[in-house]
């Protein structure tokens, strides 16, 4: 698919330190069947050699954009591409990521077939060792953007290739009034279910054309730190949001509840602030968790009250039980 007749599609790609990756992920986005591109580099403040590396490939390819701006995380880095985009279309990649050659001119031939505002395929990935790891695929089809919240966010929580911001083809007006967190991570948690609201329908395709690579010093396997909680925040601020709208979206209520106990049990566990920074920002989070806890409580029971209210109160009787069937057995 080679004729500029096709509407502009813009590929946004954040670049921090990632100089070993990203000219595999730019290659794998100017080799795409469906030509009429722009690929907009955000360098957001990379120390090693990654602006050079997109420098290069804005110098030979007049598609290429290479942006360099302050560190500020991925979220600014995607507000400032989409704030230059000219596309009728927005697609992101991560930076060390890749997509396949045709994967473009497959979303776009299903979002205009299917009349949908947005369109994502599977998810390969790729594991350390440069090897297949796991397939996410999608059954093929066309559904309502609740059907896909409900995907994401229900009771089979936590679908991978839904609640990405990656692996999807947007059409550009969802973003008129949506923005990314700036200075926050987990953003694809703050604002995928807000995209996939607006949705009338969406068009799913089951083939993984976009590869995620499982990397060893990736945000999420780095050890658990503050940053990780603004994920915990995330779904306090869409847990109130589906309460707000009522109706049909009282269904995730229930999901997304167990879904905040479960991710905030884990980062007591993992996580001790050390400065008195930390120590607020893990009372900001202890706030949600009891608002979240009281709108749900008279349908929880109780250990599930006591795991996220006092949950090392949880770990001490679970400890306790398990201690005195060890004394049972003897």
């Amino acid at each position: 698919m080679t004729s500029n007749t096709h509407p502009l599609i813009s590929v946004i790609i954040p670049v921090y330190n990632i100089e070993n990756y990203i000219a595999k992920c730019i290659e794998s986005v100017q080799n795409q069947t469906y030509d009429n591109i722009e690929i907009i580099l955000v360098n957001d403040g990379s120390t090693d050699h990654s602006e050079e590396v997109c420098v290069s490939y804005a110098q030979i390819d007049e598609r290429v954009t290479c942006l360099t701006k302050e560190n500020g995380g991925p979220s600014s880095a995607r507000n400032e591409g989409i704030d230059s985009a000219k596309g009728e279309y927005l697609f992101f990649v991560d930076g060390d990521d890749f997509i396949a050659p045709d994967t473009l001119e497959k979303l776009y031939e299903r979002i205009v077939a299917d009349h949908s505002q947005i369109v994502m395929c599977g998810i390969t990935r790729v594991g350390r060792d440069n090897r297949i790891s796991e397939l996410f695929e999608p059954p093929n089809g066309v559904i309502t953007g609740f059907e896909a919240l409900k995907m994401a966010y229900g009771e089979d929580n936590g679908v991978l290739y839904c609640s990405l911001i990656v692996n999807k083809l947007y059409q550009r007006i969802l973003f008129s009034h949506i923005r990314f967190p700036e200075g926050k991570f987990h953003e694809d948690e703050a604002t995928v279910y807000k995209l996939l609201d607006q949705c009338a329908s969406v068009s799913l395709i089951s083939e993984p054309f976009y590869y995620y690579l499982d990397r060893e010093n990736s945000t999420m396997n780095l050890p658990y730190s503050v940053k990780r909680l603004d994920g915990i925040e995330a779904i306090y601020h869409r847990y109130f949001y589906f309460k707000n709208k009522g109706g049909q979206y009282n269904q995730l209520l229930i999901p997304e509840g167990k879904g905040f106990a479960a991710v905030y049990y884990r980062s007591k566990l993992l996580f001790s602030p050390a400065s008195e920074k930390e120590k607020e920002r893990v009372k900001e989070i202890d706030r949600m968790a009891r608002e979240i806890c009281f709108d749900n409580f008279k349908a929880w029971s109780l250990p599930r009250k006591i795991k996220l209210l006092a949950p090392r109160l949880y770990i001490w009787i679970s400890k306790a039980k398990r201690g005195f069937k060890g004394e049972s057995a003897e």
